[in-house]
């Protein structure tokens, strides 16, 4: 079990505490794995502590603030209430500290994040350029469409106008349909 503290306590704090006997490259290989992984570690292990010590402040500032409410009807800033909720605070903005900015990979993240909306915003351009060009040709296809249905109607009726002549009803017969 102490072994095992041990390896922990040296992943943490950087020790080089040999408890396992390899030779050579795995020895190297396994000291890089740890050095690696200290940092992540770090991170985790003030992330985890970070939250406990968030909830405690948070308590301790709540319960004094409901404490002074229930003897007195009023909440009134003292010590205790300033420090619960000083402490959520410093824990607070540790840990969006090591998981936003001290985070191994966060810097690269955040520049790759950048280099993708660059290109978003160059492509934008070029899709918005192409929407509209879609767009416009469809309108100016719908109305070269409705030019070409008035004609066909326009040339019909002409067509039918002198081909056929109305008929009409005698002078001395009602039209249809009126009684």
């Amino acid at each position: 079990m102490l072994k095992w503290i041990l390896s922990a306590l040296s992943l943490v704090f950087g020790y080089k505490i040999r408890t396992i006997d390899i030779k050579g490259i795995a020895s190297e290989v396994i000291d890089d794995a740890i050095f690696m992984a200290r940092k992540p570690a770090a991170m985790m292990l003030l992330g985890i502590c970070s939250i406990l010590f968030f909830c405690g402040g948070a308590f301790v500032a709540i319960f004094d603030a409901t404490r002074q409410y229930d003897t007195t009807g009023t909440v009134a800033g003292t010590a205790t209430l300033w420090t619960g909720a000083g402490i959520a605070m410093v824990f607070a903005v540790a840990y969006v500290w090591a998981f936003l900015v001290a985070w191994p990979g966060a810097r690269k993240h955040a520049h790759k994040v950048q280099e993708v909306r660059a290109q978003a915003k160059k492509d934008t351009v070029g899709l918005d350029q192409a929407i509209s060009t879609f767009i416009m040709d469809v309108v100016e296809e719908r109305r070269a469409d409705r030019a070409m249905a008035r004609e066909a109607r326009a040339n019909a009726y002409a067509k039918a106008s002198h081909t056929e002549k109305r008929k009409t009803p005698p002078e001395d017969e009602p039209p249809r349909g009126f009684a």
